[in-house]
C-alpha cells in the first residue's frame, strides 16, 4: 500500500510540474505600431490572450484535480478499506484460533500443541501489525488529500 501512496504522491508532483508556469513562458512582444493603433482595442486584445492562456492552464489544473478528487482518491480509499476489512477478518479468525489453544497451555512446553499455539500467536501478531499499517496508510492518504486541497487553495489565492 505504501507503493500506492508513493505513486499518488509522485503523480501529484508530476502534475504540478506539468502545468505551465507563468514566469517560464516566453513573453510575446507585440509589434510596434503607430500610436493610433495602440489604443484600448489593442490592450483589450492582449488581455484577452492572457486570460485565455490562464483559463487553459486553469482548465488543465482543474481537470487534474477533478481526476484526483473524484477518481483516483476514492479508488485508493476503497482499496485500503477493502484490505483493512479483510485484515480485520483475518485478525479475528487468528485470534479465535489462538484462544482455542488456551486449554492446552496448562501442559506447558511439553504439550503436542505448544509449537502450533506459538505459531498462531506469531501469526496473530503479524496480522495485528498489518492491520495497523493499513490504518496508517489510510491516514496518510487522507493527509495527502488535505495537502492537495491546501496547495490548490494557496495557488488559487495567489492568482
Amino acid at each position: 500500500m505504501r507503493r500506492n501512496t508513493i505513486i499518488s504522491l509522485a503523480a501529484l508532483v508530476f502534475l504540478t510540474g506539468v502545468l505551465p508556469a507563468d514566469s517560464a513562458e516566453p513573453i510575446a512582444t507585440p509589434a510596434i505600431a503607430a500610436p493610433a493603433a495602440r489604443g484600448v482595442a489593442a490592450i483589450g486584445a492582449r488581455n484577452t490572450a492572457v486570460e485565455a492562456r490562464n483559463s487553459a492552464a486553469l482548465d488543465a489544473r482543474a481537470l487534474a484535480l477533478h481526476q484526483y478528487f473524484y477518481v483516483d482518491f476514492p479508488r485508493q480509499l476503497q482499496t485500503l478499506e477493502n484490505e483493512t476489512q479483510l485484515a480485520e477478518a483475518e485478525f479475528a479468525l487468528i485470534a479465535r484460533r489462538v484462544e482455542s489453544y488456551r486449554p492446552f497451555r496448562s501442559f506447558g512446553h511439553y504439550a503436542a500443541t505448544y509449537t502450533v499455539d506459538q505459531s498462531w500467536q506469531v501469526a496473530l501478531l503479524a496480522a495485528q501489525q498489518r492491520l495497523q499499517c493499513l490504518r496508517n496508510d489510510q491516514a496518510d492518504l487522507w493527509r495527502q488529500r488535505g495537502l492537495a486541497v491546501a496547495a490548490f487553495a494557496l495557488e488559487a489565492s495567489s492568482r
